[in-house]
């Protein structure tokens, strides 16, 4: 088959939306090898390593501050940490407009990544004079991945899957009010309704979009490329500190790291030099509410806060620590968050530590099946006995269940989710082809 994937957030990709870029990548990466003519539009990329001639960056203004080489002037590339600071800065002013337009109530109306549609379109119409596209694969967010795949579908009208990360209207964290709302549900019903087929990653969201819209839905969980995991290096400490790791976003009300606190602080009560026996690292994008509540609740001889790292630095730290801290979505309303952080979790071979995850949520329910957490709720005494257990040198158990975890590698799901879209392809029979499986 001939595939286009309209993908905002795509390898190489240095900022928050590292993981979120990967579910597209995975899609190329596994259906080329297949055989498939796989095409991707996205954001632009100013990185010298990117030479895929069918990954086609589009630029646009304003676009996101990205990290730039120099080769001809003979200049090194810019440090890390300078990178880190300008995305860092980006993604403060992205924080704070997000939560203006949650105020005003605009939800997802208004984005930066809207700037991109038009010539993101124009290089897809191109695209798509010249290649004949059996399929177009567009991921939510942001809503310009499926407003461009939707018109593209209606000239073309070639089969087009869209897949939802996360819920378009009536998501929790971008929220619409009043009139705003109605207009952005009708934006996405308008566009939508011309998919031939719905993919999300969870249960729980195929529930909420089947109540919506017409075309078939099926999951298709995020996951974890183990080859991910080949040139990391696992780093050895010089103490004897039990240490947990959080990799991610802190979102106030959502992902709430209050129980840990509370629980740390009954911790202090009874171990006086607790600062001798562990660390809490904290890693991740715009985490300075998170340094004054640690100020504010005494906790800096025990939690440190620091600023992102590359990817591969990060999941070498993930295998170097005793345990790995997950955050559950608080909002019950909003049903079956799994985030791609939690499936690269599965694969560190470390035990996690559900925070706000109880039996009956997504990711708690998930973690016990594969035996590889524990979702301990949101009560600080629970948590602080869960931690005591291994302050005294015992198991808190970790028994993975090796061939379930293998069924959430990024390759199997690909598969799985390309299978399940021929066979909707075979089954509706609109695009009048003889085959798709060439």
């Amino acid at each position: 088959m001939k595939i286009l994937i309209v993908a905002f957030y795509y390898p190489p990709e240095d900022s928050w939306a590292k993981v979120a870029s990967l579910r597209p990548y995975s899609w190329k990466k596994y259906w080329s090898k297949l055989g498939h003519q796989v095409y991707v539009v996205t954001d632009f990329k100013d990185h010298s390593e990117q030479s895929d001639p069918y990954v086609f960056p589009i630029n646009y203004w304003p676009s996101r501050p990205q990290w730039k080489n120099s080769k001809s002037s003979g200049t090194q590339a810019k440090s890390l940490n300078t990178i880190f600071q300008k995305l860092n800065l980006y993604n403060k002013l992205r924080m704070l407009f997000r939560s203006i337009r949650s105020f005003v109530g605009i939800g997802s109306l208004i984005q930066i990544s809207n700037f991109w549609i038009y010539p993101a379109l124009r290089k897809v119409f191109l695209l798509a004079d010249e290649v004949d596209f059996d399929l177009i694969v567009s991921t939510y967010g942001p809503p310009a991945n499926h407003i461009i795949s939707s018109l593209v579908q209606r000239k073309k009208q070639c089969f087009w899957v869209a897949d939802y990360r996360d819920l378009w209207y009536g998501n929790d964290f971008v929220l619409s009010s009043g009139l705003f709302a109605v207009l952005e549900k009708k934006i996405e019903d308008l566009c939508v309704s011309q998919a031939n087929l719905i993919t999300t990653v969870s249960q729980g969201l195929t529930e909420e979009l089947k109540d919506r819209f017409q075309p078939a839905i099926i999951t298709i969980e995020n996951g974890f490329d183990p080859d991910d995991l080949e040139e990391t290096q696992i780093r050895s400490w010089s103490d004897n500190k039990i240490r947990l790791m959080y990799a991610g976003q802190i979102y106030a009300g959502k992902r709430d790291p209050m129980p840990l606190f509370k629980s740390l602080v009954l911790l202090k009560n009874s171990y006086r030099d607790l600062s001798h026996k562990i660390e809490i690292l904290f890693y991740g994008w715009n985490l300075d509410t998170l340094n004054h509540l640690v100020d504010a609740m005494d906790l800096h001889d025990v939690v440190s806060v620091n600023t992102a790292k590359p990817r591969r630095e990060i999941l070498g730290l993930q295998q170097s620590v005793d345990a790995l801290i997950f955050l559950d979505w608080n909002d019950t309303s909003v049903k079956g968050i799994l985030t791609g952080k939690l499936f690269e979790y599965f694969f560190s071979g470390k035990p996690i530590v559900g925070i706000g995850s109880t039996p009956d949520s997504a990711a708690g329910e998930l973690m016990t099946e594969l035996g590889v957490g524990y979702p301990l709720g949101s009560s600080p005494q629970n948590i602080a006995d869960c931690i005591e257990r291994m302050l005294n040198g015992q198991s808190i158990g970790y028994s993975p269940q090796h061939e379930k975890i293998q069924q959430y590698t990024r390759e199997h799901l690909a598969n799985k989710m390309l299978d399940a879209i021929i066979g909707q392809i075979k089954e509706q029979d609109c695009s009048g082809k003889s085959s798709y499986e060439d």
